[in-house]
């Protein structure tokens, strides 16, 4: 039988220096052999601490420099990419690299520095070179760090490629908008990189939504668990506390459950009482009858809950229309009346008008053709 293919890849972890969490979290699973890699952010204010406790933990994991531009403040002054002190976002840094408008010789000058306080807290140069959301194969970006890492005799340093096949993204089916999107603002990256004499990974799947409710799931099928042979450790979870409600704080909750549902049929109530009442089934009755001035009106059996069915006495048209069933039912059927009553005679001055108009126009034409005659 013949043997299987072996996979070799490098796992690299992104991001340290960020924060005292995300450094002693890296840490702990590079210590647990769960890692090939790192990349560290040497423009955060945590990066000097971060290195100490890197260098002292001597792990056989590479250590490489994350550039940033979108995140913190630069290392020194950018009045134009950073004028406020502040790096962009990667929407806005992304837009004006597309458009050409990043300035090169700031960048640059950042990636330098960047470097330079990377080497100083390390003590060594960087394994390798990738960006904090890739930022570092945008257009106007990728020139300025080829730049920089020749002025600090690093041409030969592994750069990151995030580009990968399109098979392989249709292949993996996992966040491949993001990866498309990648692709396209990586597009002559891997040939600039090329040329100027940077290794590169043949192949990036380190695509992520960055959604919290993600993390924990099982991991991707076909996928080791373990890098490289790095020595590993056991590191055992931290046992659970289990939290004991007294009988105090049961009643607590249960008082809280008895005013949170009588608050609920408050508000039902009050939305019942505000709701405009239904008309009684005595409508259709009194609508087949309109030509007479007043009528009976039979209410069905069950039509009104709660009420008995006989007839009630004869009314007023008008006022049976305004009539509900509600408590304040005088005052909306006043309210109703005046209302039909208005439009009523809205409608008699209407036809009025136009009764005047058409008379005056009748007349008009016959003056008009009695002096057509005479003439």
């Amino acid at each position: 039988m013949e043997a299987m293919a072996k996979l070799e890849f490098i796992l690299c972890a992104d991001d340290y220096g960020m924060t005292e969490a995300v450094s002693r979290g890296l840490l702990e699973v590079a210590a647990a052999g769960r890692i090939s890699a790192a990349s560290a952010m040497a423009s955060l204010p945590d990066w000097k601490r971060a290195a100490r406790d890197w260098s002292a933990s001597r792990l056989p994991v590479d250590l490489g420099l994350h550039v940033t531009l979108t995140v913190g403040a630069p290392l020194g002054a950018m009045p134009r990419l950073a004028p406020g002190g502040e790096f962009p976002g990667i929407g806005a840094l992304a837009a004006a690299a597309l458009a050409r408008r990043l300035p090169r010789e700031e960048i640059e000058a950042e990636i330098l520095r960047q470097i330079d306080a990377f080497c100083e807290a390390a003590g060594a140069p960087p394994t390798h070179v990738d960006g904090h959301q890739h930022v570092h194969v945008l257009p106007g970006v990728r020139g300025a760090l080829f730049s920089a890492l020749a002025k600090r005799n690093l041409q030969h340093t592994p750069l990151r490629d995030s580009s990968d096949a399109p098979g392989r993204i249709a292949r993996r089916r996992a966040f491949a908008a993001k990866a498309m999107k990648v692709n396209a603002l990586a597009t002559g990256f891997r040939r600039a990189a090329r040329e100027a004499g940077h290794p590169l990974n043949q192949g990036f799947a380190g695509y992520s939504d960055f959604a919290p409710g993600r993390y924990g799931r099982a991991p991707v099928r076909g996928l080791p668990c373990r890098a490289r042979s790095a020595p590993s450790r056991h590191v055992p979870p931290r046992p659970r506390r289990r939290r004991l409600a007294s009988a105090r704080s049961r009643d607590r909750c249960a008082r809280g459950r008895t005013r949170l549902s009588a608050v609920r049929r408050f508000r039902r109530a009050a939305r019942r009482k505000r709701r405009a009442p239904r008309r009684s089934w005595g409508v259709v009755n009194a609508a087949l009858t309109a030509r007479r001035h007043t009528c009976a009106v039979t209410i069905p059996d069950g039509a009104r809950a709660g009420r008995s069915s006989t007839p009630e006495p004869p009314m007023n048209f008008i006022r049976f229309l305004g009539r509900d069933n509600a408590s304040n039912g005088a005052a909306r059927s006043d309210s109703i009346r005046n209302r039909i009553v208005m439009a009523a005679a809205g409608l008699v001055a209407a036809l009025a008008l136009a009764s005047a108009l058409t008379a005056n126009w009748y007349s008009w034409q016959g003056a008009r053709r009695r002096s057509a005659r005479t003439q």
